[in-house]
């Protein structure tokens, strides 16, 4: 597996994988890229997520995930993930989503989503430490697939790119960091870009 990260330097590829990625991220604002080996993984796909999660859920005395995810406001996914063991953050990105939308709380659920994203890729705050802006970048591109592919919901493409544009032409103050779907920051922006027909 492989990962893309900025550097000063030209693609340790060869030609063909240069003369591929080249014209693909051309368009983009960032520097040249390096192709990387990603270090192994610390969570493993489960098949038994659900019965992990119940398992966990059950012992600390709580219902749902919404509620154990509530618990921690500001605490990323791998983390959550190394409390209930042996599962993978994007696995409990899907049962967030699930159990967000039985209950009529999908903003909620893109909100703690965006909230984790910023905590897990800035823990030093907005604009701060080395690649910054890079890493704000990932956050959000991170945070958009992950609700319209994992959460699935992709019809609310439209309002998070809104919230995307308007975090970025903000921009936070240096050194913020989210601390919950309350922060006051993530509210204005999704009061003035939540579509009133993104209700599903």
């Amino acid at each position: 597996m492989f990962a893309i990260t900025p550097t000063t330097a030209c693609f340790s590829t060869s030609r063909r994988q240069q003369w591929f990625l080249t014209p693909l991220f051309s368009s983009l604002c960032f520097p040249p890229l390096r192709i990387t080996a990603m270090p192994e993984l610390p969570h493993s796909f489960s098949p038994d997520c659900g019965t992990r999660l119940q398992n966990y859920l059950r012992a600390e005395g709580l219902s749902s995930l919404s509620e154990l995810l509530a618990s921690h406001p500001n605490r990323t996914y791998s983390e959550i993930a190394s409390l209930v063991g042996k599962v993978a953050p994007i696995q409990l990105i899907a049962i967030q989503f699930q159990e967000a939308k039985k209950t009529g709380r999908t903003q909620d659920a893109v909100k703690d989503c965006l909230v984790r994203n910023l905590n897990e890729q800035l823990p030093k705050g907005w604009g701060v430490g080395e690649k910054a802006e890079w890493k704000s970048v990932l956050a959000l591109s991170s945070w958009s697939s992950e609700v319209k592919v994992t959460g699935d919901c992709d019809y609310l493409d439209a309002t998070l790119f809104a919230i995307v544009k308007s975090l970025r032409a903000l921009p936070p103050p240096t050194g913020w960091t989210p601390l919950g779907i309350n922060d006051p920051i993530i509210g204005t922006i999704f009061d003035s870009c939540w579509q009133s027909k993104a209700t599903r």
